[in-house]
């Protein structure tokens, strides 16, 4: 393995690692929003569709979901990057 390579899957970890927390920040503050509004614990089958429509709509989040996009991005060229360097 050449050190470019070594050096995409050390980057494409710590992406997936960020990527990784901002998911689960993501999703417990979908949790902690719908705690807030319904006095729920845990989000039903039915319930989880307006929730995250919710957060998909909401102005508030729009740079975290722009964020969790972009990071999104970088990581699916980093796999693709690392499958030319490969071949």
């Amino acid at each position: 393995m050449s050190g470019f390579v070594a050096f995409i899957l050390f980057v494409q970890g710590l992406v997936f690692a960020f990527w990784t927390f901002l998911m689960f920040r993501a999703l417990f503050g979908i949790q902690r929003r719908y705690h807030a509004t319904t006095g729920k614990i845990l989000i039903g089958p039915f319930a989880v569709f307006s929730v995250f429509g919710a957060y998909l709509k909401d102005p508030t989040y729009r740079k975290e979901r722009h964020l969790i996009l972009a990071v999104l991005v970088l990581l699916i060229f980093l796999t693709a990057l690392f499958a030319i360097s490969r071949g």
